[in-house]
């Protein structure tokens, strides 16, 4: 399931690129409320489940002939070190790791010359592993499917540089708050400096 999920985002952004123009590339830092593993959700180890909060991403922004940008994005979370007391002195361990892949559509209903609002609505790919210091608890790798639903802005810093924030909420089997914020540069002005004039 995890290889089906990770080729039908591939095919998704390939597509994407073909439906639009490559506009705006950039990054940034995220956070969200978090998830339980597996969706445990009581018992005495329940915070060895916990997932992480605090991350980075990396988004593109496809224009089209509509109203809609497409925008397919990257996100990598820190992993998380989880730790309950065991018996007597020790304590039982966990490590999680968490990836996502999105890609939602941009309805931007206000576009002044400086600023953006959007709502924004797409699918995420949620990838989470846990892995135990007790050879006793069971690694594990998990995936889920969500649909996101959000709104957000973008900012002109520069003729060529934007501030970007979103907030949006992940319905699915891990379902959280997550917001983000970071900057888009202009794809032109990136190409331009790759491929300086002679």
């Amino acid at each position: 399931m995890k290889k089906l999920y990770v080729l039908l985002s591939i095919l998704v952004i390939t597509f994407s690129f073909a439906c639009g123009q490559l506009t705006k590339i950039g990054g940034g830092l995220n956070w969200g409320t978090g998830f339980h593993y597996i969706n445990q959700t009581s018992g005495a180890d329940l915070n060895l489940y916990r997932s992480p909060f605090a991350g980075i991403y990396l988004k593109a922004i496809l224009e089209t002939k509509s109203p809609v940008q497409i925008s397919p994005s990257f996100a990598f979370f820190i992993p998380k070190n989880n730790s309950v007391p065991d018996i007597g002195t020790t304590s039982k361990s966990t490590k999680i790791n968490e990836i996502m892949f999105d890609l939602n559509g941009h309805y931007v209903f206000f576009s002044p010359d400086y600023l953006k609002f959007y709502g924004l609505a797409g699918f995420d790919i949620t990838l989470a592993t846990i892995k135990g210091s007790d050879p006793t608890f069971s690694s594990g790798v998990d995936n889920a499917l969500g649909i996101n639903l959000g709104a957000g802005f973008s900012l002109k810093i520069t003729d060529q540089i934007d501030f970007n924030s979103e907030a949006k909420f992940i319905a699915g089997k891990y379902h959280q708050i997550l917001i983000n914020a970071g900057v888009l540069v202009d794809f032109g002005l990136l190409k331009k400096d790759l491929n300086p004039k002679k």
